[in-house]
């Protein structure tokens, strides 16, 4: 095998038989469902079979994975030469790397069937999340020894790019969707200038399609600005024409010019409003009151004679 420029020696022989099967499900993959990864399959029953002949892609490169970090885990264990150590690590490297092609060749698959099915329709917070996967994918093909400074690390970087744009697009979608236009014509831009820096074939009607939406994002913006003043000056209208009565204090969000000279900031008087018969809390402030001293004003007591103590002893005579 060649991986990263680099010649990789596949010693062990289950190993080897490993990665023939994983190789044989490709080849049958391919003739079953053709070598572009976006080939758009709508209906359920060929999605379906596409993501049952990746699934067996994945086990037998699952397979070959288990047994190289076995190998690893036996030559770390022992005095192994680096070199052989070396060897199995870029063997993982590979088949981790095919592996994770595989993986966003799938996830490339759904998007385009979703697409296929629903159209303009599509969940936009759906595709967020399937992008979201492919660029963790992509991020891990990039975070492979030996990928930096070659072809796989540069068709990587360029696959980045493009996710990236296409996420930020569907992101500014569903802000889209939920009335925040500022949000969306922000985003719709910066996926524009991303996908200036890809190759992709469809980047002309990429770009156009975001810049017609942020100029729609804008032009809603607009209107729903407008649409505020116009409730707003409702709002403070009465029929002699003149500014509503309505406090500043009770229509803080309005942001309308009040004459504060002449009042109305706030109701004044207030209005009535209903008390509890009862209070809510007990007095609790009376321990911070001083109680004044009354004793000049009460009358002084006779003096009584003074009697005999009596016994309890005459009880028992």
């Amino acid at each position: 095998l060649v991986w990263a420029g680099e010649p990789v020696a596949v010693r062990d022989e289950k190993v080897r038989d490993a990665l023939a099967r994983a190789k044989a499900q490709e080849v049958a993959m391919d003739q079953e469902l053709g070598s572009e990864p976006r080939r758009e399959r709508a209906t359920a029953a060929e999605e379906k079979r596409a993501v049952s002949m990746y699934d067996k892609v994945f086990i037998a490169y699952n397979d070959a994975i288990r047994l190289v970090q076995r190998q690893i885990e036996e030559l770390s264990s022992t005095a192994a030469h680096e070199e052989r150590v070396h060897e199995q690590n870029y063997l993982l490297a590979y088949l981790t790397h095919a592996r994770l092609c595989h993986t966003v060749q799938r996830n490339l698959l759904l998007i385009s069937n979703l697409l296929a099915r629903r159209g303009h329709q599509a969940n936009a917070g759906d595709l967020v999340r399937m992008y979201d996967n492919l660029l963790q994918n992509v991020g891990d093909i990039l975070n492979l020894p030996g990928v930096a400074g070659t072809a796989e690390g540069t068709a990587a970087e360029a696959q980045r790019t493009e996710f990236k744009a296409r996420r930020c697009r569907y992101l500014a979608q569903s802000y889209l969707e939920t009335s925040q236009f500022k949000e969306a014509a922000a985003l719709f831009g910066r996926a524009a200038s991303l996908i200036e820096a890809s190759s992709v074939p469809d980047r002309d009607e990429f770009r156009s399609a975001c810049r017609g939406l942020r100029c729609r994002a804008i032009a809603s913006r607009h209107i729903q600005v407008a649409q505020v003043s116009h409730r707003m000056e409702e709002t403070l209208k009465v029929e002699d024409g003149s500014k509503s009565v309505l406090p500043l204090l009770e229509r803080l969000d309005d942001f309308a010019a009040v004459d504060v000279e002449a009042g109305g900031i706030v109701a004044m008087p207030p209005p009535l409003t209903a008390v509890a018969c009862k209070p809510v809390l007990f007095d609790i402030a009376v321990d911070g009151i001083k109680i004044p001293d009354l004793k000049t004003e009460l009358k002084p007591k006779a003096v009584e004679e003074s009697k005999p103590a009596r016994s309890m002893f005459k009880w028992f005579r």
